[in-house]
């Protein structure tokens, strides 16, 4: 049960290098949007997914090795 868990450990990095990557596609919608209003916008909303993708990849780590560790106290 929990951290220990292989498949965590292995999609865990993946959806970490996924969100920084996420993000620099967002910086780079905003240097080639160029002063475009409908581009920044297209930029925020790049921006304001990676940052909510982000987010939710951490609280999923986080709520697994709060249960994993429970399971874990629970049980032995």
């Amino acid at each position: 049960f929990g951290p220990s868990s292989a498949s965590m450990y292995f999609l865990m990095p993946i959806g970490g290098i996924l969100c920084v990557l996420a993000f620099i596609f967002a910086g780079f919608k905003y240097v080639m949007a160029q002063g475009n209003a409908s581009e920044i916008k297209t930029a925020n909303k790049a921006l304001l997914y990676a940052a909510i993708g982000t987010a939710i990849l951490l609280g999923a780590f986080t709520i697994s090795q709060l249960i994993g560790n429970t399971l874990n106290d629970v049980l032995s």
